[in-house]
C-alpha cells in the first residue's frame, strides 16, 4: 500500500499471521530506496521478528487482529510518522 502525504510517499507492508517473513527484508530496504516513509503493519505473532529485521527508521505497528486497532511498537518512530501526518 502506498500513502500520498504532504509531497511525501509513505510505503506500507502489511504482514498477516499467514504470511511469511522470508521477504521482509528486501522488501523494506527496496521500498527506503523508493519512499519517504515505511511502515510494517504486522500480526502479533510477527512483531517481535519484524523488529530484529527492519532498520530503526522503519515504523513498525501491531495487532492482535489486524482488523483491530494497531498499537506502535517503534514508539520514537511512530511518533515522528504521527507528527508528520497531523
Amino acid at each position: 500500500m502506498v500513502i500520498s502525504r504532504n509531497d511525501e510517499l509513505w510505503a506500507v507492508e502489511v504482514k498477516s499471521e499467514a504470511d511469511s517473513l522470508s521477504r521482509l527484508d528486501g522488501q523494506v530496504r527496496a521500498y527506503l530506496d523508493c519512499f519517504d516513509k515505511v511502515i510494517v503493519v504486522s500480526a502479533s505473532k510477527h512483531v517481535s521478528h519484524v523488529l530484529q529485521m527492519v532498520p530503526r527508521e522503519v515504523a513498525c505497528l501491531g495487532s492482535e487482529r489486524l482488523s483491530d486497532s494497531c498499537s506502535p511498537k517503534r514508539t520514537q518512530t511512530y511518533s515522528k510518522l504521527y507528527q508528520i501526518s497531523d
